[in-house]
């Protein structure tokens, strides 16, 4: 079984690399370089998309599961997560407050929402979007979303949603 699911895993990835390639025009999934997008400032060990997360309890890693770039157009959630370390976790001033943007292939917004971390545990952020399944038209193609800490842009990635 595992064996499968990891023959599974290499074909999504080869895929998401042949739908993000330069010659589709679409640019790659995933992290997008940019001047602006800060991670190390913002003291993140780890961040990205998945379907389900959960913290471990040594506060220190987190458990995903469809951890991807690609999701079906049957996945109800998408989770965008974000693990600091202690030291970033310190530098997270009182107000931690927090800022995300859901981008649709259309190019507009579908959900911008202000959150802040919780005061009891400050090592680790989540916010997802959810959907009626099985996720049709204009939701169908490469999604952005973007996460600021104050004005300070802490992730930008290309994900997409494929019919399955």
């Amino acid at each position: 079984m595992k064996i499968f699911a990891w023959v599974i895993g290499l074909f999504l990835i080869g895929s998401a690399a042949a739908i993000g390639s330069p010659d589709s025009g679409q640019g790659d999934l995933g992290v997008i370089a940019s001047s602006e997008l800060n991670q190390a400032a913002a003291g993140i060990k780890e961040c990205g998309l998945t379907t389900h997360v959960k913290q471990n309890w040594d506060f220190g890693s987190v458990k995903t599961s469809g951890n991807n770039v690609i999701f079906s157009n049957n996945t109800p959630e998408i989770i965008w997560f974000a693990q600091f370390t202690i030291r970033g976790s310190m530098k997270n001033d009182v107000a931690r407050k927090y800022r995300i943007q859901w981008i649709p292939p259309n190019g507009g917004i579908f959900h911008d929402e202000e959150f802040k971390s919780s005061l009891w545990n400050e090592t680790f952020i989540k916010k997802s979007i959810q959907f009626k399944t099985p996720i049709e038209k204009p939701y169908i193609g490469r999604w952005r979303v973007r996460v600021w800490k104050k004005d300070t842009l802490i992730d930008d990635r290309y994900f997409e949603i494929i019919r399955s």
